[in-house]
């Protein structure tokens, strides 16, 4: 009977888990040098997994204003057609653009990688300035998750950063607890 309830615990733990997301936030290209008076463009790529849907986000990217000057920001052609979508230029010496969006219709956006946006710079003084990825909302589902990675440099651009799935991990530590102390109640 204890092994039965304990089996009965970890089905009810793993059946509960359900599909773990994985996603990645780019920014492309991995690098890219630019002239002082010279321009360069970087783009914003989102991939999900099969299955997800992306309902909405929100993201502030970071650069150095005494090297670029932002100049402008245009959305992918998937993200003009079905959503809601906007952005904050810098102003002064503000070193932060913030562009969001949400789904206008029901159902969200399935495609494997979504191109989110493409930012303009102009080069303004020699050096390098890193690119943050200051903070990103991602709305998958009706369930906001939270991003926060740093997406390298610019001469211009970044790697990709895998985000980690905590909600897999809680379930794993959920189950094994769930185990050890059925196991200290009930000595095998």
């Amino acid at each position: 009977m204890k092994k039965i309830i304990t089996l009965l615990c970890l089905l009810c733990c793993i059946a509960l888990a359900g599909q773990a997301m994985a996603y990645t936030v780019s920014l492309t290209p991995a690098s890219q040098t630019i002239q002082t008076g010279g321009s360069g463009q970087v783009d914003v790529n989102l991939m999900l997994t099969s299955g997800e849907e992306l309902f909405g986000f929100n993201m502030a990217l970071s650069f150095d204003p005494s090297i670029l000057k932002f100049d402008n920001l245009s959305f992918g052609a998937l993200i003009n057609a079905n959503y809601l979508a906007g952005f904050t230029p810098p102003s002064g010496t503000d070193n932060l653009v913030t562009f969001d969006g949400g789904l206008l219709a029901s159902g969200g956006v399935t495609s494997n990688v979504i191109p989110l946006a493409s930012l303009f710079f102009t080069g303004i003084a020699s050096g390098t300035s890193s690119l943050t990825l200051e903070g990103a909302v991602l709305d998958f589902n009706a369930l906001s998750e939270v991003l926060v990675a740093d997406l390298a440099s610019i001469n211009v651009g970044s790697a990709a950063a895998p985000v980690p799935e905590p909600a897999a991990c809680l379930l794993v530590l959920v189950a094994l607890t769930c185990i050890l102390f059925v196991r200290k109640r009930y000595s095998f």
